[in-house]
């Protein structure tokens, strides 16, 4: 194995060992605050994605390396799902439940802040823009 290849493997388990216990944390604050602790709980999952989000960003610092194009795509595909899941569930849910629109919204465009202000700071805004533009990318 070449030391490329042990550096991206030594990347990919040191994200790996961020995200899987925060992740496990969040949804443990998610369950119990829509079960019985409010609002404080769902705030505190918010918060430790947001912090696995900042240790990734870290450590892609640290191993001067960005995202991957299997990282984003699942990071995309993830965020989109819980929008959509958070769309649903309010269109669908009693008016109890709605108490915890605020939060939910507030951590979902956290989340979303956080990550295009990444974006910038790491491409510029000049970067950050090309990067959603895929048009021209299919330009002869």
């Amino acid at each position: 194995m070449s030391a490329r290849e042990l550096d991206a493997l030594d990347r990919h388990a040191l994200v790996m060992a961020i995200w899987l216990p925060l992740v496990l944390v969040a949804a443990t604050a998610f369950h119990y605050g829509v079960a019985a602790g409010g609002w404080p709980f769902i705030s505190a999952g918010f918060v430790v994605l947001l912090a696995a989000f900042i240790g990734h960003v870290i450590v892609n610092i640290v191993f001067e390396t960005r995202f991957t194009a299997s990282e984003v795509a699942l990071g995309l595909v993830t965020y989109c799902v819980s929008v959509l899941g958070f769309g649903l569930a309010m269109l669908l849910s009693s008016s109890a439940e709605r108490l915890y629109a605020v939060p939910v919204t507030l951590g979902l465009l956290g989340m979303a802040s956080a990550i295009v202000v990444t974006m910038i700071l790491w491409l510029g805004l000049r970067g950050a823009f090309e990067s959603f533009d895929v048009i021209r990318r299919f330009r002869p």
